[in-house]
């Protein structure tokens, strides 16, 4: 596997935290081209000789790899807080992590399988499920259940954020419908990509799950809905609903939230 490695090393000399932000470039054999993709490390990571966990972080739709850093300023003071490692993946803007032969597109295997094998290789990070989550946000929300729910044990623990759960419901279904179904009708296709039809796979997936969505956000609605189902059908999974919109603030407070779900997931 072809990869080349850039390395930037921003040291924040801020008080309060010493992160150092990598930005690196991985080549992806079922795309044939290279994605770019942030790290962020704790101060800990080289001064420390042990493995650490990694958190995967997945941007929302029109973002990019970057949209973590920019616009999450808490990121880099939870990663020396906590000692995970964060890794943000390019998803190409608006391709939903979903593979899709259409445009030849496959950011489900890129992330759910190349990138672990990449970071196995590079990384001292703990390299099975039980050191490994995954959490995104919107869009990313989505990506983050749906690579999981796809690649079985690669993840131990998941979440999602103010998540699409329910791709039918979308503002923007008739254009996900074109990409991936066969025109605006395709509703079918929506059906069974969404996460809100997919109750069977959250028990064979063997991750743990946790999501929430703001009580003022268009998505919430799906976001219950999910819950309730999960919760009929006995399948184990944290649901939290607050006070918010669809915004970087929500999203900010909420990933607190979700850290330290995640911190004790990989305290076990």
């Amino acid at each position: 596997m072809k990869n080349i490695l850039i390395t930037i090393f921003t040291l924040f000399t801020l008080t309060a935290f010493a992160a150092n932000v990598d930005t690196v470039y991985v080549f992806s054999n079922s795309m044939q081209k290279e994605i770019p993709v942030i790290i962020v490390f704790p101060e800990s990571y080289f001064s420390d000789t042990s493995s650490f966990p990694s958190i995967y972080l997945l941007h929302g739709y029109g973002g990019d790899y970057g949209s973590w850093t920019r616009n999450d300023s808490n990121l880099l003071e939870l990663c020396d807080q906590y000692n995970f490692v964060f890794i943000c993946p390019d998803g190409n803007k608006n391709k939903w992590y979903i593979d899709n032969k259409k445009d030849s597109s496959f950011y489900c295997t890129f992330i759910g399988i190349e990138l672990i094998e990449w970071q196995n290789k590079n990384l001292r990070t703990i390299k099975s499920a039980n050191g490994r989550a995954i959490c995104g946000i919107s869009m990313g929300g989505f990506g983050a259940f749906n690579i999981a729910l796809n690649n079985s044990s690669k993840f131990g623990a998941v979440g999602s954020i103010s998540g699409v759960m329910n791709l039918k419901a979308s503002k923007i279904k008739h254009k996900i419908a074109i990409r991936f179904g066969t025109g605006e009708k395709d509703i079918e296709t929506l059906e069974k990509l969404s996460i809100l039809n997919r109750i069977e796979d959250f028990n064979k997936s063997g991750s743990e799950f946790i999501f929430d969505c703001g009580k003022d956000d268009h998505l919430n609605f799906a976001n219950m809905r999910l819950h309730k189902k999960l919760s009929e059908n006995k399948v184990s999974h944290t649901y939290l609903s607050r006070p918010g919109k669809h915004c970087w603030k929500y999203f900010s407070d909420s990933f607190e939230y979700q850290l330290v779900f995640f911190n004790q997931f990989f305290g076990k």
